[in-house]
């Protein structure tokens, strides 16, 4: 359910942390799972509820992000997974995994 709120009451409100979102043009505040976003010059900002809240990391960050592109989050994980293993381990397991799919 979306609903509208004056943007002063956001921004003064603690518990509202200011955030990012997938519309990079607007402004963005989080308060657990409800999200806040708002055209720079307006005054007023709608206000959607996420099945689950970005800031909880790392559970409900990966969550978040499954819900709002799948094949985003794989790739992320995979990047992730990759940069883990070339920091930390030398690269062995990403060779091991190129030496078996034959690239």
């Amino acid at each position: 359910m979306i609903r509208y709120t004056p943007r002063y009451q956001i921004e003064n409100d603690s518990a509202w942390i200011q955030s990012v979102g997938a519309d990079t043009s607007k402004i963005h505040w989080r308060n657990g799972k409800l999200h806040a976003m708002c055209n720079p010059n307006d005054t007023i900002c709608e206000i959607h509820e996420d099945e689950a809240d970005p800031h909880d990391f790392p559970v409900g960050t990966v969550k978040h992000l499954w819900d709002w592109n799948k094949l985003g989050t794989i790739g992320l994980g995979l990047l992730t997974l990759y940069t883990v293993d070339q920091l930390f381990n030398g690269g062995k397991i990403t060779r091991k995994v190129r030496k078996e799919l034959g690239i």
